[in-house]
């Protein structure tokens, strides 16, 4: 059996890419794992000790979008993409319909 899931790149949209990633470079102190295209670039802790950080461009907001998710990486890709749908998929679908409620709710 391969390595378990684990958190590759924290990956952020945005509509301010350049500023966005000057911003968070100097805050976290990473480096550019390649140079950065006009609108995609991955940070990455130059100790290898934290996860990559990465932001593609965006022209807008978007409403129906999340701005933000977790690339996953294993080094056994069949085993691990199948674990989710046994074991935590609807884990993971759960909190975002209670939010639901309790926004319609006035919370």
């Amino acid at each position: 059996m391969g390595t378990p899931l684990r958190i590759g790149s924290i990956v952020i949209h945005t509509p301010e890419f350049e500023r966005t990633v000057a911003f968070w470079q100097a805050a976290l102190g990473y480096v550019p794992r390649l140079p950065a295209s006009k609108d995609w670039v991955v940070l990455r802790d130059p100790t290898n000790r934290g996860p990559n950080v990465a932001f593609q461009a965006r022209e807008r907001r978007a409403r129906t979008r999340s701005w933000i998710h977790l690339d996953l990486y294993t080094s056994d890709q069949p085993v691990e993409v199948d674990q989710p749908r046994r074991t935590s998929l609807s884990m993971a679908l759960r909190p975002r319909r209670r939010f639901r409620r309790a926004r319609r709710s006035g919370w």
